[in-house]
């Protein structure tokens, strides 16, 4: 099992919340009618959401309302389709983390939707390394 707590203890400015409460986990996965990815699960599990300098990881209240969101009509106008795409967190400069959603599953790999170019890239392969990375300060959105 993932050592979360030794994770966000890579920087001093991470807010830790109190675990996910059983029932918003529930409705989280019902609103993608998907099982959601384990490790991500388990970090829920663990702390609903993480900040720093930006909701790292939504709590699963944020993550319902931020993916809801950009299903709305306007996006459309704007940016290629969000089907696919399970939004989990954002960077302080607007940009979004997300699992891909392919052939009926979440995968566990991490990605991050660019805004300013409608760019989807992979950044992980995991969660746990995604979150090492970020917190730690090794992760760079412009080297990408």
């Amino acid at each position: 099992m993932t050592d979360w707590a030794g994770i966000v203890t890579l920087s001093e400015q991470t807010t830790v919340n109190p675990p996910v409460r059983r029932d918003d986990l529930e409705s989280l996965r019902n609103s993608i009618n998907l099982p959601l990815p384990t490790a991500y699960k388990d970090f829920l599990k663990f702390s609903d959401g993480l900040e720093l300098l930006s909701p790292v990881i939504l709590s699963a209240r944020q993550a319902i309302f931020k993916n809801q969101e950009l299903r709305g009509e306007h996006w459309g106008e704007l940016y290629l389709s969000f089907a696919g795409m399970f939004f989990f967190g954002e960077d302080a400069d607007g940009d979004l983390f997300f699992f891909r959603i392919l052939n009926n599953e979440v995968d566990e790999g991490v990605f991050v939707w660019r805004h300013e170019d409608d760019s989807r890239i992979r950044v992980s392969y995991t969660l746990e390394a995604f979150l090492e990375q970020y917190i730690s300060g090794k992760y760079d959105a412009w080297s990408l």
